[in-house]
């Protein structure tokens, strides 16, 4: 644990049930479950979480998204296409190199051959497994490819298929 987050972890005051603090240094992805549970559990308990956050410079979004447009570059997702009004424009920006992996440097960079335009379903693939070391988006048009060819039909992990 780092010495930050050990001060944290020895200074902070007894938590309650409704508030926790982490200190914990892993990453959990939102998409991840943490186990195989077949009951419901409890939500909503507050909790207090201590983060790096790498500052995100809207200019270069801007720049990245006039020259590729607002279509994933992965799955050719267009959010206008299927949402209308509300789509224009939305898309996320996917760094080829991620900021974390900077050690908080900054830099700037190229937007055109730097960022690249994905939707938040492949944006959160791309970064599945290891966020510090995404697949390329190339990557991961092959699997997107792959189970198109495959003809699978679309389930869910709990379907049973």
């Amino acid at each position: 644990m780092g010495p930050i987050l050990q001060y944290l972890s020895d200074h902070r005051t007894n938590s309650s049930e409704k508030t926790k603090s982490v200190t914990s240094t892993t990453w959990l992805q939102p998409s991840e479950s943490e186990g195989d549970e077949t009951d419901a559990g409890t939500e909503g308990n507050r909790i207090s979480v201590l983060v790096n956050k790498y500052e995100r410079n809207p200019k270069n979004r801007n720049i990245c998204i006039r020259h590729y447009g607002a279509i994933c570059k992965a799955c050719d997702f267009d959010f206008s296409a299927t949402y209308g009004d509300i789509g224009i424009g939305y898309i996320h920006v996917h760094h080829l190199h991620p900021l974390a992996v900077s050690d908080g440097k900054a830099k700037i960079p190229d937007p055109i051959k730097d960022l690249r335009p994905v939707c938040p379903n492949c944006h959160e693939m791309l970064h599945r497994g290891d966020p510090l070391h995404p697949k390329t988006i190339e990557q991961l048009k092959e699997i997107i490819e792959k189970v198109k060819d495959a003809g699978r039909p679309l389930h869910s992990p709990d379907s049973g298929a």
